[in-house]
């Protein structure tokens, strides 16, 4: 008897410092706004200010962050867009309504696969195309990113960037639009800009902690 008393004793603590472990090992699901990671060469590069300027290796890479499960009621996805340049980019604000920003606007997200996952990043050189890579998970079935971790009300998510496309606008008789896909080790590109949206109230606006803005460059 006393052997099982102890024995209760023993689970109970466990039982009570787990919840602590679990807080301590993942602090990032706490914070508010919670954290964007590059991950590249199994290192986790964590963007933790909603500005910042990053450097990379020309090579695939992959954008790691969290939100909700996506359903029915609630469409919980990541949004991001990414230029060439600043112009559209310096545009997008904080306390904006998305209607008013070109590459978040309605009707501009992608759907690049039909496998359910997105796994090039496309940029927009054309000002009638801009547009942005709408993410989402609800399940394996129906998805666009990978799942990492489940913490019940936040998903850790993954967009995979093996590839890039690029649209051009080409003029000839007609004008006509072409999608260049590279590898990343080959395209001419030393910098780009992304913007990663996360509409956590879901209420078409870009508030406070729920933009973040990335100037990449290559070393």
């Amino acid at each position: 008897m006393r052997r099982f008393l102890i024995y209760l004793s023993i689970l109970s603590i466990v039982g009570c410092q787990t919840p602590n472990l679990l807080k301590k090992k993942n602090q990032d699901i706490f914070k508010v706004p919670k954290p964007i990671y590059i991950y590249q060469n199994k290192t986790e590069q964590v963007v933790a200010t909603q500005e910042s300027e990053i450097h990379i290796e020309k090579a695939p890479f992959k954008i790691r962050f969290y939100n909700s499960t996506y359903s029915i009621d609630k469409h919980n996805s990541t949004q991001i867009a990414v230029f060439l340049n600043d112009s559209e980019f310096n545009k997008i604000k904080i306390n904006t309504p998305t209607k008013d920003i070109t590459c978040f606007g309605p009707g501009t997200g992608y759907a690049m696969y039909a496998d359910g996952t997105d796994k090039d990043l496309l940029f927009e050189n054309h000002n009638h195309y801009f547009g942005h890579h709408y993410l989402f998970y609800e399940n394996e079935s129906s998805r666009r990113v990978n799942l990492l971790e489940d913490y019940g009300d936040f998903l850790k998510l993954e967009f995979e960037v093996n590839q890039f496309q690029i649209r051009n606008s080409i003029s000839g008789e007609q004008t006509r639009d072409t999608i260049i896909k590279k590898n990343i080790p080959e395209v001419d590109i030393t910098k780009f800009y992304v913007a990663i949206l996360i509409d956590n109230n879901l209420n078409d606006t870009i508030n406070d902690g729920e933009l973040y803005k990335l100037i990449v460059n290559f070393k």
